[in-house]
């Protein structure tokens, strides 16, 4: 091992070697000038000299001088990351590299995910997940595989918890995960399922798990099931931290609207709007919506692990509820004890936007807000 510091005004984090630096195709990050590296590997080609992390992501060592041949102390080792700057516009837009480099990573703060399971095959998402069976729970019936055939349940869990070895999507990416499956790609969302995956994240069922602060689905009705409203309220009433799209609308529909449970009282409601602010026509508009987050072209996993970029209101959901992991992470070591309704007030100082039709809607601004806190 060798301890190495930035000399170039800024280079590039890569995940493997490459003989021409013009060569971008596998960039995930860049290492500004400054910036302590710890190298655990070394090799050459006709660049010259590669040096590798711990984490296997390649620095060109054209751009770096030898400060020794020893490993860096543990009093620095976090100026490593400090000094590395993520390719990923929804993450430098949020700045949410600039949370992290406050030492907040989410490390805190558990989350369950009720979408369509996820790519077993990818360790940024099973290692958010862990080793214990418990953490995943599959209620379609039918299959026998938490396995994601569809994508969605992976994109979102990406967004919220991704561990960013390999690609740079997760927001919290030291937060812990649950995975309640509740579709794929032979059975659409039902509210039977909708329910049970709730239930059972909220703590309501003897299988439960006890410590989950927050639930993030994306999938919602527009109905309002009477039988939905009273889980809903116990959950609420056992301090979990329910976040859910507010819909996405066909062009046809009336703007006006959105699916359940968004639209219950004490749920955060998230709609969309673009890395401007800008309230997206996709998103139902809705008088009592507790946020917009970005929706548009966010990137993430996908089926078998694979990368993709993808639109609607249950991107903005996972971009909320993992902003909100860095909140309730940075108030567990607060020591504050009432996080729920902290979130929510968090939430509703928001600054607001207009449309030109009138409506009125907050966005987020985690860094911001993660100040207020």
């Amino acid at each position: 091992m060798a301890s190495l510091r930035v000399i170039a005004s800024l280079v590039n984090l890569r995940l493997a070697p490459v003989e021409d630096l013009k060569n971008r195709g596998n960039i995930i990050g860049k290492l500004v000038s400054g910036a302590l590296f710890e190298s655990v590997n070394e090799t050459t080609n006709k660049l010259g000299p590669w040096f590798q992390d711990v984490n296997a992501h390649w620095v060109w060592g054209g751009g770096l001088g030898t400060i020794s041949a020893a490993p860096l102390p543990p009093s620095v080792k976090r100026e490593v990351a400090i000094g590395i700057t993520i390719e990923n516009p929804l993450l430098t837009k949020l700045q949410i590299d600039q949370i992290w480099d406050t030492g907040e990573t989410g490390e805190r703060a558990v989350v369950a995910v009720l979408d369509s399971g996820i790519a077993l095959n990818c360790p940024d998402l099973t290692d958010a997940v862990g080793p214990d069976p418990r953490q995943m729970k599959n209620f379609v019936a039918g299959s026998n595989t938490m396995d994601d055939d569809l994508g969605h349940g992976s994109h979102c869990a990406g967004i919220i918890a991704s561990r960013n070895n390999l690609h740079a999507a997760g927001i919290a990416k030291g937060c812990k995960l649950y995975i309640g499956k509740i579709s794929d790609s032979h059975t659409g969302i039902s509210v039977d399922n909708m329910i049970k995956g709730l239930r059972w994240a909220g703590g309501l069922e003897i299988d439960s798990p006890n410590d989950i602060d927050i639930i993030s689905m994306s999938n919602g009705s527009l109905l309002n099931i009477p039988d939905m409203k009273p889980t809903i309220d116990e959950i609420l009433a056992k301090g979990k931290i329910l976040v859910c799209s507010i819909g996405n609308r066909s062009p046809q529909s009336s703007p006006i609207g959105g699916t359940f449970p968004a639209m219950f009282s004490g749920v955060i409601s998230v709609g969309a709007v673009n890395l401007d602010n800008n309230f997206q026509d996709f998103s139902y508009e809705f008088n009592n919506l507790t946020i917009s987050c970005p929706g548009t072209d966010v990137f993430s996993y996908w089926i078998n692990g694979d990368t993709h970029n993808e639109t609607g209101t249950s991107q903005s959901a996972a971009v909320c509820a993992g902003v909100i992991a860095l909140f309730v992470s940075k108030l567990k070591k607060l020591g504050e004890q009432d996080i729920q309704p902290k979130i929510l007030v968090t939430l509703l100082n928001a600054n607001f936007k207009v449309k030109s039709n009138g409506f009125k809607y907050r966005f987020i601004e985690p860094l911001q807000l993660f100040n207020s806190i």
